[in-house]
């Protein structure tokens, strides 16, 4: 029993931590839906209802960016915090 629970913690160990490496493999996009516009001589409440959703879809990439933003800022202290580390051991 106490070796089949070993095996299941390898394993686990060999299909979980490769993705944890991989964590930042892939490039982040926005998930905001762009607004279709209405045509020309459609009814009003087809153009109000393209206004709003033009307006939502502005604030979900606004939210993006900033998020984005953040993520920079958190990685260049760890960039920072890294380069610290390996003065203060190379020292």
């Amino acid at each position: 029993m106490i070796k089949f629970i070993h095996r299941i913690a390898i394993l686990i160990a060999v299909i979980v931590l490769p993705n944890m490496v991989l964590a930042d493999a892939f490039i982040p996009e926005p998930l905001c839906f762009e607004p279709n516009k209405p045509l020309m001589f459609s009814p009003g409440r087809y153009r109000n209802r393209y206004e709003i959703d033009v307006k939502k879809y502005e604030v979900c990439i606004r939210e993006f960016i900033s998020r984005q933003e953040q993520a920079i800022l958190k990685h260049q202290k760890s960039i920072e915090q890294a380069q610290k580390m390996l003065k203060k051991y190379v020292e």
